[in-house]
């Protein structure tokens, strides 16, 4: 029996610099190995999938949606930052032990940059909101929203980065938008975050 889908906020503290002993920071593999246990945990209590937010240019999230609507589950992402996290959570999940999450396991793409022009960022953003609602927690997938120690509190690491500074009209999409998920789809009384 598949579970009411749930957004859940999910932090992942990162390492800031090798020198970093900060047991609770994470080198990439550890961020890696985290949000695939948290969607074995999640695939375990019910969950039909698992997806993470990932701020994404636009032909990367061309390529992560194109790679799943031909069957297939690894998008072969690369980049830095969060992608560097994404590309080893794929590595991981090419693992023999990992196999029963390939298909179940996604990347939910946020396109912060490089758009083309037939549309506004604004409107690309949107488009990418509203595909995490009807094509995952719609569908009973659990969606995690991706947060780290640079991120203000009540916000999700979507832009920044590589994406550099985003319009404050996007940036405003993104947060609200995450945020009302995260209130339609809360967590059952009695649970916590990742």
């Amino acid at each position: 029996m598949t579970n009411p889908a749930c957004f859940v906020p999910f932090m992942l503290l990162f390492k800031v610099d090798h020198a970093d002993h900060d047991p609770t920071h994470l080198d990439v593999h550890g961020q890696a190995l985290a949000i695939v246990e948290e969607a074995r945990k999640r695939l375990a209590a019910g969950a039909a999938g698992v997806a993470i937010t990932y701020s994404a240019n636009y032909n990367q999230t061309l390529t992560i949606h194109k790679t799943y609507a031909s069957g297939g589950w690894n998008t072969h992402t690369s980049g830095a930052n969060q992608a560097t996290v994404i590309a080893e959570m794929e590595r991981l999940m090419g693992l023999p032990e990992n196999s029963d999450v390939q298909m179940k396991l996604r990347i939910a793409p946020i396109s912060t940059m490089t758009y083309p022009s037939d549309l506004t960022p604004y409107q690309y953003i949107f488009l990418d909101l509203v595909r995490i609602k009807v094509d995952l927690l719609d569908q009973g997938w659990d969606v995690l929203g991706w947060r780290n120690q640079t991120t203000p509190p009540g916000e999700y690491a979507v832009g920044g980065g590589v994406a550099g500074k985003m319009p404050s009209d996007c940036k405003e999409l993104i947060q609200s938008v995450l945020n009302l998920y995260e209130k339609q789809y809360a967590l059952p009384t009695g649970t916590t975050p990742g």
